[in-house]
């Protein structure tokens, strides 16, 4: 068989699989261009933090927490208390509210902000789809950053 060309009978198998008429197999989907992976960067493109000085943004970086969480595992599960905020740096998580599957997250979003702040138990539980790498603040140096760092108002 010549191999520059398919059998009659792959070619509409490959055209049913690939979605091609012609049988072409696609090459991998790259994806949208991951969020940027140091986290003070990251810290910049999380709404609730935007208007904050380079310095500050640093200054929360320095004083979180990385960690991993493998996929399939919860990160924070609903009606715990809260005493983190996260900020996902790679991976994708999903959020359940009871069994309903509310979002998924991706590198740049963030997590836990409402039971922190407000002193009540999580809303929510997160759960790795993939392996996840995590930036965690506590609520002092989420609010404490600098001497004229985040209000309650600010993050609300």
């Amino acid at each position: 068989m010549d191999s520059g060309r398919q059998a009659p009978a792959i070619a509409p198998f490959l055209a049913a699989v690939t979605g091609d008429p012609s049988g072409a197999v696609p090459q991998p989907d790259r994806g949208m261009p991951q969020a940027p992976a140091e986290p003070a960067e990251l810290l910049r493109v999380v709404p609730l933090l935007t208007g904050l000085e380079q310095r500050a943004l640093e200054e929360l970086a320095a004083l979180g927490h990385e960690r991993t969480v493998p996929a399939g595992e919860d990160v924070v599960r609903a009606g715990e208390p809260a005493d983190r905020f996260y900020v996902l740096l790679e991976g994708k998580a999903a959020v359940y509210s009871g069994q309903r599957l509310r979002r998924i997250l991706t590198p740049g979003d963030h997590f836990g902000e409402i039971a922190l702040l407000h002193h009540v138990p999580r809303t929510a539980t997160v759960r790795g789809v993939t392996d996840l790498r995590l930036l965690s603040l506590d609520r002092d140096a989420l609010l404490g950053a600098t001497p004229d760092g985040l209000t309650t108002a600010q993050l609300v």
